[in-house]
């Protein structure tokens, strides 16, 4: 998930560890990787997180149901489950709309 701006911001394994990081080393350096358990260690700590690091946080954590929903397949190591989720963003929830269009702006 190499974070960048604008339609082409990347949702994906990378992106998460490129833009949180530091958050992830101040908070969650202890939690094991897998089964979304650092995204929900990153969330609990949601008010203190860098700009970039809570767009992509949200973005997870609001898309979830849609990722599912559309996605079940993707592989967000490799950039799939972004393309996917944005191929369906007009299909999505507006909670994972406003995520994405967040993202965005970060």
């Amino acid at each position: 998930m190499l974070i960048s701006t604008g339609a082409n911001a990347q949702m994906d394994a990378q992106s998460v560890r490129d833009a949180c990081m530091g958050e992830y080393q101040r908070y969650c350096a202890g939690v094991l990787p897998g089964g979304g358990r650092i995204v929900a260690c990153l969330s609990e700590h949601a008010d203190t997180l860098n700009g970039q690091c809570a767009a992509v946080i949200s973005l997870a954590a609001r898309c979830v149901d849609d990722y599912k929903r559309f996605c079940p397949q993707a592989n967000p190591a490799n950039g799939e489950l972004r393309a996917c989720l944005l191929n369906h963003q007009a299909d999505t929830s507006p909670a994972c709309a406003a995520a994405i269009a967040n993202l965005a702006r970060n």
